[in-house]
């Protein structure tokens, strides 16, 4: 007979569950048989977090060494038990690192620009460099930064041209520091700006509704852009996912409405480039490759959002563009163990998120898909139907097809037209109020 075990919150609070656990368990005959070391990461690699975790030993060690801090040096309160248990993990893998560089003699990246930095602060190199130009300055690490003082140390008479873009800082995991740029002239003296404000890249619309998104945070510099392309139709289609169940069913609707884009494109463009973007690798859809072959015409390539970085389509597919922890934004972007490496950045709610967004609505040219499940839509997305007056959501749902209505003007009046336009040709009219007599 099953015997019921009782445990209590209390006892995981004051760190007491696995031994009390332990002993009751013994005391109702339960034998333990001690697990190997290689049976013991066996079962870690099976666990859902697995990969997660790995990715945060990498972010972890990638961001201690590139601000020069050792293990020792990260301070921690004893009320922080889930970095002590952290430090436990990480400090031996760190010292295996590095004792593997060191029996190969190697050297990592960041260990190429401290010692480099090393070598100019020392005076082992000297190399007083009239001009210095540094390309994509919004992604400027304290590391970085340490190695670009001590190229100036040398000349004081040196010219820096810096070339960087403040909205697109989206690299915060690796290091960056937005408030070198957006602080420039604190930490470089007297400054001379060139402001490049027009852009070539993308039509007028999805400008207007990008840099309205963009500078929602406040420490964003202040920029009135100008584009080059008039928006001819909407620039903007905002797609729910019909799907219930399993992730089978949800791949498959995701396919479906893809298909039906993509037929909306080939027939206006046959040629034409368009990105899948998604916030992480594991939002390309399962059927990628038969989707690409089905539309050989069409240049469509996958790519995560700060992967598509710097790259121009014709259109953009956003994929799964919902909340949650693996969402857009995502919230585990910064997990809180980076926080001791971190620089405190802007306080702005989901600030680095809200710029790797703007990375991924501004690559088109024309017309971004915003893929979504209605039940459980991204707090951007929602920001971006509510920011603008070509849509506007209501909370009627649209009787051919369950999409979310939106407001648009035809030609006679306004109506509530479905969001899933012109694969569904769903409307309702909107009810004009009498006046009441007097």
């Amino acid at each position: 007979m099953a015997k019921l075990i009782k445990t209590y919150s209390f006892e995981n609070r004051e760190g007491k569950l696995i031994t009390n656990l332990k002993k009751t368990l013994t005391d109702h005959g339960i034998v333990f048989e001690q697990l190997s070391a290689d049976g013991i990461l066996n079962l870690v690699k099976k666990s859902a977090h697995y990969e997660d975790f790995v990715n945060l030993i990498h972010t972890f060690l990638g961001l201690m060494k590139s601000n020069g801090i050792k293990p020792e040096n990260i301070t921690s309160s004893l009320r922080d038990k889930r970095l002590n248990v952290f430090l436990a993990v990480f400090n031996p893998i760190y010292k295996r690192y590095e004792r593997r560089l060191s029996d190969t003699s190697e050297i990592d990246y960041n260990d190429m620009i401290n010692r480099a930095t090393e070598h100019f602060n020392s005076g082992d190199f000297k190399k007083p460099y009239k001009y210095i130009l540094v390309d994509e300055f919004q992604d400027m690490s304290l590391g970085r930064y340490a190695l670009l003082k001590g190229l100036r140390a040398q000349n004081p008479d040196v010219k820096l041209y810096a070339v960087g873009d403040d909205w697109q800082s989206i690299f915060r995991f690796t290091g960056s520091d937005i408030s070198i740029i957006t602080e420039f002239e604190q930490h470089f003296g007297f400054t001379s700006q060139t402001a490049i404000l027009k852009t070539f890249r993308f039509n007028d619309q999805i400008l207007k509704v990008s840099s309205g998104f963009v500078q929602k945070n406040p420490v964003q510099i202040r920029k009135v852009l100008s584009a080059n392309r008039i928006a001819t139709t909407d620039s903007f289609a905002f797609v729910p996912l019909g799907a219930t169940g399993d992730v089978n069913s949800w791949q498959n609707a995701k396919e479906q409405v893809i298909r039906s884009i993509l037929d909306d494109i080939v027939r206006s463009q046959p040629d034409a480039s368009v990105f899948l973007i998604g916030r992480y690798h594991h939002n390309v859809p399962f059927s990628f490759r038969s989707i690409k072959e089905s539309y050989s015409s069409l240049k469509i390539e996958y790519f995560t959002a700060h992967r598509v970085k710097g790259m121009t389509c014709d259109y953009a597919i956003l994929l799964d563009v919902d909340s949650g922890v693996l969402g857009f934004p995502s919230e585990i972007a910064d997990d809180p163990l980076l926080n001791y490496l971190l620089n405190e950045g802007d306080k702005f709610e989901n600030a680095e998120e809200r710029r790797v967004f703007y990375v991924a609505i501004t690559r088109a040219r024309h017309k971004n898909y915003l893929l979504y499940n209605p039940l459980n839509p991204s707090k951007f997305l929602t920001e971006l139907m509510e920011m603008n007056d070509i849509y506007q959501p209501v909370s009627e749902k649209c009787p051919e097809c369950g999409g979310i209505l939106v407001k648009r003007s035809g030609p006679y009046s306004e109506f509530y037209g479905c969001s899933n336009y012109p694969q569904c040709n769903g409307k309702m009219q909107i009810a004009v109020s009498k006046p009441v007599p007097a």
